[in-house]
């Protein structure tokens, strides 16, 4: 929930201060500044009444203990963003540096790659977003035993979503021609 708070958040402060303030990345990045802050300052709330219902009789971590524990998590988690990163970085490298081409030519082809991909990465966000929507509703259904009902709406779900996205991506590439002409400027 509070990441489909944080996108409406991001999508509402976004628009508002691009269309009244500035068009710049600049106010993008103030857009999602604020709705990071919003969405910390909501969990922190509610963390904070779920930190006083715990019992007080349950036995504290020692630090050995609890870094044993938290730092190969850590490490793996950093590991597994330094890889997804590097995949970000390493189309773009080829581009330049294996294509062949002029170094403007390059650079150009690789803003070209870049805006292809602002509408795909959209409807990847989309998706992740409404997994997170669907996932605690079929986890509960699952320990509830009632794990038919659960493949049933897990085929629903991908159906839905396959054919929505799939009915998207043919629209805009009716409509790319205004997207990238008109929005992204050639």
């Amino acid at each position: 929930h509070m990441q489909f708070l944080n996108a409406v958040l991001f999508a509402g402060a976004g628009l508002y201060l691009l269309s009244q303030y500035e068009a710049t990345a600049a106010s993008a990045v103030a857009g999602f500044g604020l709705a990071c802050l919003v969405t910390v300052a909501m969990a922190s709330v509610w963390l904070v009444r779920l930190w006083r219902e715990l019992p007080a009789d349950e036995p504290n971590l020692t630090h050995g203990v609890l870094w044993s524990k938290l730092l190969p998590f850590a490490f793996w988690v950093w590991v597994t963003n330094w890889l997804v990163n590097a995949f970000e970085l390493a189309d773009r490298f080829l581009l330049v540096h294996w294509s062949g081409l002029s170094h403007d030519e390059s650079l150009a082809l690789v803003g070209q790659y870049h805006s292809a991909r602002v509408i795909p990465i959209l409807f990847l966000g989309l998706a992740d977003l409404l997994a997170t929507l669907v996932t605690p509703h079929l986890a509960h259904d699952w320990e509830a035993g009632r794990r038919e009902q659960v493949g049933a709406r897990l085929r629903m779900v991908l159906k839905l979503f396959g054919l929505s996205f799939t009915g998207a991506a043919i629209g805009l590439m009716i409509a790319s021609p205004l997207f990238f002409h008109t929005a992204l400027q050639d």
